[in-house]
């Protein structure tokens, strides 16, 4: 065993120990105990997304289409189990004889994805066995992972461009790790940041050194990106401490690599009505973390039990629940409709945010406590800046520091990577 796979295995280890010591007094698990216990939001997400699926295929078991007594090709029959479907896997839960073993594969899964995301995504979605390789499949498997929503989009993308009879785990591994080693090209510090966010939380979640970071981890992580000199600037700033750095000296010895790239974008990233005169204690003079978030804000949105939404189990990037075109008609039972929101806000919206608009509900509640006049607000503001540096001002200032968000949650994360890609799509 090398010295990597130790480690990630080293990591299952207590990871699995410590989520099984939170959750062993339940006889049975469900999807809504699940989604407010304190266990990493990947892996609750990975465990909720099971279980539905286990409880769709269960609930199809109970209805016997071989009886004759019944016209199952029916619209209205078809409906009806449908609708019987659905309630079922509502009702699903994990037994407690079976929950162990759904416990340690999705671990095993998101540990393996949170370091090497690219190699773990291809494996997980396209299967070598006997099950069902379909768009709608691989499209529901992909739902299974939380992080890391580019690479979920080029799933979306190896679908469109290769024909269904040419899928290939090993073709779309390979797909995956050109956009991933191209994304990285061009970071900067404050998007390692946010790019670095699941790896910080394992980290976090599992060490005992709960205010520091394991520099082993992160390397790891790292040396999928092709980011040599990244690499070992992190490695050897973690040798002259003990193999552990807190984040603010991680984002140092980041911001120290890419010092020339940095130095050009913060110089137009100054506060709005800040002089260049101004004291010392402005936001400027500190780190990305602390200008965004307090010192003494937890990691709330790391668990699924802060995250604020009313549907946590639902990915950021794009819900895939379906693996036929009819089971559309039960998933949309109970979704939140803003169709009756203007059409000019929807707009702004549309133009900023793109596809992740529909992702406003969640938006409004995780980022702005639920007040939708202050979203709108922040959303014309951003459409306002002709650049990105300028947009990032807007969101630090109007947005993160504000409503006292943490940048390193799902939901800023994703905001971000969202406003970052419309307004340069419009300049």
């Amino acid at each position: 065993m090398d010295q990597r796979t130790a480690m990630q295995t080293t990591y299952k280890k207590h990871l699995l120990e410590r989520i099984s010591k939170q959750l062993a007094s339940d006889d049975f698990l469900s999807a809504e105990q699940l989604s407010v216990s304190e266990i990493p939001a990947d892996v609750g997400h990975f465990l909720i997304q099971a279980l539905q699926r286990r409880g769709t295929l269960e609930a199809r078991d109970l209805i016997d289409t071989r009886s004759s007594w019944f016209d199952f090709e029916s619209s209205s029959v078809r409906r009806s189990c449908l609708e019987f479907i659905t309630s079922m896997s509502k009702q699903a839960r994990f037994p407690r004889a079976d929950f162990d073993k759904a416990l340690a594969r999705a671990v095993d899964t998101c540990v393996d994805y949170v370091i090497n995301p690219a190699p773990t995504l291809a494996r997980f979605v396209i299967s070598t066995g006997q099950h069902s390789n379909s768009e709608q499949a691989i499209r529901r498997r992909a739902g299974y992972f939380l992080y890391y929503g580019y690479l979920l989009e080029g799933v979306e993308t190896y679908l469109a461009k290769q024909p269904p009879d040419e899928y290939e785990s090993s073709r779309l591994d390979a797909y995956l790790r050109k956009i991933d080693q191209n994304r990285c090209e061009t970071l900067s510090t404050e998007a390692w940041m946010r790019l670095l966010h699941p790896v910080l939380s394992l980290s976090r979640f599992v060490s005992a050194h709960e205010e520091e970071i394991s520099v082993e981890l992160v390397c790891a992580f790292l040396e999928q990106k092709n980011v040599e000199t990244l690499t070992e600037s992190v490695r050897s700033a973690g040798n002259e401490s003990n193999g552990f750095l807190d984040v603010s000296r991680l984002e140092s010895v980041i911001q120290h690599v890419l010092e020339p790239k940095v130095i050009v974008q913060e110089s137009h990233v100054a506060t709005p009505g800040v002089s260049d005169g101004s004291s010392q204690n402005s936001s400027g003079d500190l780190p990305l973390w602390k200008q965004y978030a307090r010192d003494d804000q937890a990691t709330t949105s790391e668990t699924l039990g802060n995250t604020g939404s009313e549907s946590p189990a639902e990915p950021l990037w794009k819900t895939y629940q379906t693996d036929e075109p009819d089971e559309a008609i039960a998933s949309s039972t109970g979704a939140t409709s803003d169709a009756y929101t203007p059409s000019a806000v929807l707009s702004n919206e549309e133009k900023l945010l793109g596809d992740s608009s529909q992702h406003r509900s969640r938006f409004i509640q995780d980022l702005f406590g639920g007040d939708e006049r202050a979203y709108l607000v922040a959303i014309d503001q951003l459409l306002a800046e002709k650049s990105w540096p300028g947009a990032s001002s807007v969101l630090a200032s109007q947005v993160f520091r504000k409503h006292q968000v943490d940048i390193y949650s799902a939901t800023a994360i994703a905001f971000t990577d969202a406003v970052e890609s419309g307004i340069k799509q419009q300049n």
